[in-house]
């Protein structure tokens, strides 16, 4: 019995920290009080992490232009453009894979391009002359 506790303690241990990896999350291990249950492991969240994170979507600017490419065509996707005071300067549906808009601003500045894609939300910080 002493081997199966050790080996479930270092594969949840494995999985644990390898999902707190990801997550940006710190994990704690505690022993059980209980007899049946050797090992307890909680997550605590201590950022903002990216589970879901659409590794194939490319966002920048070029001049006073804003583009968004994505390898695959969403149901529902949304390109909105906020200045750093948080005032929406753009906002447009996405057809199709790629976008692109020109921002027609006074003064060169960044922005944040908040693209949303079905549920998955991505925003990057850009610079737009």
């Amino acid at each position: 019995m002493k081997k199966l506790y050790s080996i479930c303690v270092v594969t949840a241990l494995a999985v644990s920290t390898s999902f707190a990896q990801q997550t940006a999350s710190s994990v704690k291990f505690s022993k059980s009080t209980s007899g049946n249950s050797p090992v307890e492991a909680s997550l605590t969240p201590n950022g903002i992490g990216d589970v879901n994170q659409v590794s194939n979507i490319n966002i920048y600017s070029y001049g006073n232009s804003v583009f968004v490419n994505t390898t695959l065509n969403y149901a529902k996707s949304r390109v909105e453009i906020f200045n750093l005071l948080g005032e929406k300067v753009a906002d447009q549906p996405m057809n199709g894979s790629s976008f692109k808009m020109d921002i027609n601003s006074k003064a060169s500045s960044y922005y944040i391009i908040k693209v949303t894609l079905d549920e998955n939300v991505h925003s990057k910080r850009v610079y737009i002359r």
